[in-house]
């Protein structure tokens, strides 16, 4: 919340504690949060203890809260997932005592049941729509009220989502407001909308239309008539229509109204590169006083999706290019302030990106108003992922979440499509309901939201997402929506980044009539992880960039592509994962903690009108290197037509970079700090990016005159991993005379956490099979530590092997799994000789299955 909120909240307490009536001319409705002071319980309660249990068993809280932002990232399996009570003081002044008064929760997950003073006075189920509970009838004023709130984010068969590749955070996690409204109001039981509705019947250049329509509720014992005001504003604040109407309402009436306004003469177009904002303020007038008022923004732009040409907004073609977007901090979870969300936003335009697909929820409203300030064209979707309940709840539930969303956000310009669905047959359970009824009853869902998300909207397109299956082909679900999305994941999860394009022609050619937008692709990486050879899932910066870099430059080149979303502007909190960093989903261009990876330059240099320049190394400054080898590159993300690289101060050449590539060079190579500096011309003069690279050496291949220090090997990996602290760890390979390595085993990659420890990168590759590891070092003393982890069984008995230092045993009948536990680490440090020129050899000796090792480390004792 903003420090202006902030104080206008507290100036607002301040009037009803001291009895200071509000002046309704100028302020008709009262809002603030109600944030502050409240007290925690994480366990269930019946009712009458959560009023008399005293505080020292609860814990001080201010929201947003969640209770998982701990429990979701440690090394037990699971979150807590259950009930929790969130309780408060609530003192309202004798002021408020004609008012109607209601609570307007933005989000908490996901079932929630609301008490005042004992008395339950609301309810709402699921977890990512706002929600408003009337308290009037329940409130004591000029005292103290005791608000008590129950919150569940167990698993229920029948609210959306019911698995998903994301943390189910629980907790009140975003804003509750305190609304404090005359008798005669607009609406407060639409839905949590704001009660107005507004359209442009007709938009263009030359002139535009507005329609508004909402509800007013009158409260009061007696027949009122009032007069509704819309004004339409200017972005300088300007009246540029003004429309009135009178209405009679009887006593205890919600009546409709709607409003047209007069041609605007050459309206300013909302657009990403220009996002001009109207404002319309509805204003209610009794007795020629305001009694109540709302503002709603207001965005003049028309658009169309064709399934040839893609996407024309305001007669205009525009690619679609942008990103997914999940809501959740370190440390925090999802219980994040305006300010994060707005940075987020804020990011994202100045990567250069328009589009933004919101998954997989609704989210804050200060997202929706940062995407209509800042230009960012929205699809906004509901939580059915992966898989549905085929029962009437579930399908209640997911109707009402549609129109909650839909009701909310449906004045923000940026919204451009509405979606119900994401990879909804990627867990198929077609075959636990009989009569292979379970595709029909997701395509009769998917047709009965689609019509619903027109009957609430019929100006905007509905769409959903699909994983690559054809069964959406087969079974007709992706004729519904009227723009498909398609989540290719080529090159990670399955074949070659390269496969996308081919993919996508077949499916133009055989649906040609389809507009599509690609709504997903991704690849983890992680910033420690680097290697020469990228690989497919191996979690390398490398790979991710290659990956990006291919798949940005095939989706260009197709102009029957709308637009796309890449997986995700930033890692976000996923509980079940293992990978390099367990608990995170690691596809974000954008380290959960903010920090931008090299690609994101990549993209801000293919999209952004500013210019770029910038060395794509930032997360691989510190590299070790084999010395009889030793080479190294670094590759630049540049709009600039020409860029100059220098190493300490001298050139490497000039290289031009074409519209969709990047410039690499080879880097000599010696140890120590090795500057670089790239350089570029705009219009404005010359711009320079600095990086300081740190190059150590280590051997490859040992003789007397080595300088030998350290030599960390990770075993079965082709990979480089660069730990925060401490030394890095180079690449495996055979085993060479004069040198180091394996003889025999298969490199292995696992994706199990490894528990206990933060070196995943090291446990996760393994060489299975292995018959020896060979050191040719000089004679001396040397201090040699083994690293081991079990990557796949978890019963005793199957692989149990002995390890043997130059012929003395140091593990006899090693069983990981049995004696420590699957995923657990082990490490073992000896004192080793090497005498008459025989290096270092260490056995292994298969007694059940494959030994395998994971890691060495040698030093110069």
């Amino acid at each position: 919340m903003s420090f202006r909120f902030q104080l206008a909240a507290i100036i607002l307490l301040a009037l009803s504690f001291t009895n200071v009536r509000a002046q309704q001319s100028s302020t008709p409705r009262i809002k603030y949060t109600i944030n502050g002071h409240w007290q925690f319980i994480r366990h269930d309660l019946p009712i009458n203890k959560v009023f008399s249990s005293t505080d020292s068993t609860w814990s001080a809280v201010n929201l947003p809260h969640t209770w998982n932002k701990d429990d979701a990232f440690d090394d037990k399996p699971g979150y807590y997932r259950g009930p929790a009570w969130y309780r408060k003081a609530l003192f309202l002044g004798p002021d408020l005592k004609n008012k109607q008064l209601v609570l307007h929760f933005e989000g908490a997950n996901q079932v929630v049941d609301v008490y005042l003073n004992g008395q339950k006075v609301g309810h709402h189920a699921g977890g990512y729509t706002a929600f408003n509970v009337n308290i009037t009838n329940a409130v004591k004023f000029n005292a103290d009220n005791t608000l008590a709130v129950r919150v569940d984010n167990s698993y229920n068969k029948n609210i959306p989502p019911l698995n998903a590749d994301f943390t189910f955070f629980g907790g009140i996690y975003r804003d509750v407001w305190l609304i404090a409204a005359n008798p005669v109001h607009l609406s407060l039981n639409d839905h949590a909308s704001s009660g107005v509705y507004i359209t442009t019947p007709s938009v263009s250049e030359q002139s535009a239309k507005v329609s508004i329509r909402g509800s007013i509720t009158n409260e009061m014992d007696k027949k009122m008539e009032v007069r509704v005001e819309n004004t339409i504003l200017d972005a300088d604040g300007h009246i540029v229509k003004k429309m009135t109407s009178r209405m009679k309402l009887s006593s205890s009436q919600n009546k409709s109204f709607k409003q047209e306004s007069p041609s605007i003469a050459n309206p300013e177009l909302w657009t990403p590169d220009h996002p001009y904002l109207y404002t319309v303020r509805t204003t209610i007038y009794r007795d020629g006083q305001a009694v109540d008022q709302v503002t709603n923004p207001l965005g003049f732009r028309w658009y169309h999706f064709d399934p040839d040409k893609g996407f024309f907004l305001n007669g205009k073609h525009l690619k679609l290019i942008g990103t997914n977007r999940h809501q959740d901090f370190p440390n925090i979870g999802n219980a994040v302030s305006n300010e994060l969300h707005i940075q987020d936003m804020k990011r994202i335009k100045d990567m250069g990106a328009n589009f933004v697909r919101l998954a997989h929820y609704p989210q804050d409203p200060s997202v929706l108003k940062a995407a209509d300030r800042l230009g960012i064209i929205i699809w906004e979707e509901i939580p059915i992922v992966d898989y549905i309940t085929p029962s009437d709840a579930f399908r209640k539930n997911a109707e009402t979440m549609l129109t909650e969303m839909i009701s909310q956000h449906y004045n923000h310009p940026a919204v451009m499509l509405w979606g119900y669905m994401n990879e909804i047959l990627l867990q198929d359970k077609e075959d636990q309901y009989p009569g292979d009824t379970y595709h029909k009853d997701i395509l009769q869902l998917a047709k009965d939201l689609n019509q619903l998300a027109h009957q609430l909207d019929p100006n905007r397109v509905t769409t959903m997402a699909m994983h690559i299956s054809d069964l959406y082909n087969k079974t007709g679900i992706a004729d519904v929506p009227d723009v498909v999305g398609w989540n290719p994941y080529f090159g990670w999860y399955y074949g070659a980044y390269s496969d996308l394009g081919t993919f996508l022609d077949k499916q133009h050619r055989q649906h040609p009539k389809r507009p599509t937008i690609i709504s997903e692709y991704g690849t983890g990486s992680d910033s420690r992880i680097h290697t020469k050879d990228p690989q497919k899932f191996d979690f390398s910066v490398e790979y991710q960039q290659e990956y990006h870099e291919s798949y940005l430059r095939q989706i260009k080149k197709r102009p029957f592509i709308a637009g796309s979303a890449l997986w995700i502007i930033n890692d976000f909190a996923s509980e079940g994962r293992g990978d390099s960093r367990p608990h995170i989903n690691q596809k974000g261009i954008v380290r959960y903690n903010r920090t931008p990876k090299d690609v994101y330059y990549f993209y801000k240099s293919q999209l952004s009108d500013k210019p770029v320049l910038h060395i794509a190394s930032t997360q691989w400054k510190t590299r070790y290197l084999l010395d009889d080898s030793a080479s190294t590159s670094v590759k630049i993300y540049s709009n600039l037509s020409n860029v100059k690289l220098l190493l300490n101060g001298q050139s490497l050449g000039t290289k031009t970079i074409s519209s969709d590539d990047t410039a690499t060079w080879q880097l000599p190579v010696q140890s120590g700090v090795q500057h670089l500096t790239a350089q570029g011309q705009t219009m404005q003069g010359q711009i320079e990016d600095h990086l300081a690279l740190h190059f150590h050496l280590v051997p490859d291949l040992f003789n007397e005159d080595s300088s030998f220090t350290e030599l960390s090997v990770n075993v079965g990996g082709h990979v480089h991993y660069i730990p925060k602290y401490g030394s890095g760890w180079v690449p495996d390979h055979q085993y060479r005379p004069g040198g180091w390595g394996a003889v025999g085993g298969e490199e292995k990659l696992t994706h199990r956490n490894i528990l206990g420890s933060h070196k995943e990168p090291l446990y996760q590759f393994y060489r299975e099979g292995i018959k020896m590891y060979r050191l040719d070092v000089p004679d001396g003393d040397y201090q040699l530590k083994l690293y081991f982890a079990e990557p796949e069984y978890k019963k005793s008995g199957k692989r149990v092997f002995s390890v043997a230092v130059n012929g003395r045993t140091i593990f006899d009948h090693l069983d990981l799994a049995g004696q420590f536990g699957a995923g657990w680490p082990l490490s073992k440090k000896v004192i080793v000789h090497a005498t008459d020129g025989k290096g270092i050899k260490i056995n292994f000796k298969a007694l059940k299955g494959e030994p395998i090792l994971n890691g060495i480390k040698l030093k110069d004792e």
